[in-house]
């Protein structure tokens, strides 16, 4: 009997002190709000700086763009002069007719390849300076909620009841039992919450920081294959009509083939990561759904703790 009523009264001075669930769920909402505005404001800096580069690419591959048409227009201006110039000699077309127009084609074949060249050194730039930028803004969205997480175990430890009797005593008394299991699963059941949060940003901020790089060698090696095998078709398309002297179809294919190996190798490695990712976050999403929170009388409540 004297162990009830102690505990009523240490319950009784803890209702007056608001030293209740309800008051620690409102701390824990005003902590909330507190990490709401924290990555509100983390976001627009990452924002701003995303931004910066993004007008960087355009601008770039706005200059290689004007470049490439004057080039371009060269070229075409080139092989209209010496198309006329043959066509006053030659009514009839000839050799020497497709020998300019093999001429002219690979002419632009070598530009398009040299802008190519130039566009996947910006984007190269680009997405490394972007993948940086999304592997830093983890890292501090980490150590954002990691604080918030702190905020929250020190909320519930200051609350902890350590005020109930020996285990032996509570198992002697139904009603006593009755108040330690509602605190011990209270307990429990946030821990469990901790656990998953602590677990899930600590497991999978690595993989997303790996799998930001993966998507840049992908996203790279994607376009690569795209042009050399658009390339390709048409050098093959042409030596259909043309014969080209140099020959530099073996050395197109050869650069279409190695393209082609590269970016089904980096799409594999990208899909491999992004699969890592979603079965860790599936698997410790199952555990925290089969982590019944059921209460043991034997032990006593465990204090919140996170995993370093």
């Amino acid at each position: 009997m004297n162990a009830k009523l102690t505990l009523a009264l240490v319950l009784f001075t803890e209702l007056c002190f608001a030293w209740s669930k309800q008051e620690i769920k409102r701390d824990i909402q005003d902590f909330r709000g507190e990490l709401r505005r924290d990555l509100l404001d983390l976001k627009k800096k990452k924002s701003n700086l995303v931004r910066v580069i993004k007008v960087w690419k355009q601008q770039e591959l706005k200059k290689l763009k004007t470049e490439y048409e004057r080039d371009l227009r060269l070229i075409n201006q080139e092989f209209s002069i010496k198309l006329q110039a043959l066509n006053q000699i030659q009514k009839i077309k000839s050799s020497d007719h497709q020998k300019i127009v093999a001429e002219s084609f690979y002419q632009s074949i070598e530009l398009k390849e040299e802008k190519f060249l130039r566009k996947k050194e910006i984007t190269d730039i680009y997405f490394t300076e972007f993948s940086e930028i999304e592997k830093e803004y983890m890292d501090k969205y980490h150590n954002i909620t990691r604080e918030f997480a702190k905020k929250i175990k020190s909320n519930l430890n200051a609350r902890h009841p350590a005020f109930f009797p020996a285990q032996q005593k509570i198992l002697e008394d139904p009603w006593l039992q009755t108040q330690f299991c509602r605190q011990q699963v209270f307990y429990k059941k946030e821990q469990a919450k901790m656990d998953h949060k602590t677990y899930l940003f600590d497991l999978t901020v690595p993989m997303r920081k790996k799998r930001e790089e993966a998507e840049v060698r992908y996203l790279l090696a994607r376009d690569e294959y795209e042009f050399y095998r658009e390339t390709y078709l048409s050098m093959k398309e042409l030596n259909k009509h043309t014969k080209d002297p140099s020959n530099r179809l073996p050395e197109t294919f050869e650069k279409f083939d190695k393209s082609k190996k590269s970016y089904f190798i980096a799409q594999a490695h990208f899909e491999k990561i992004k699969k890592s990712i979603k079965e860790v976050a599936f698997n410790l999403k199952r555990e925290k759904r089969r982590d019944k929170a059921e209460c043991d009388p034997t032990s006593p409540i465990g204090k919140i703790k996170i995993k370093d």
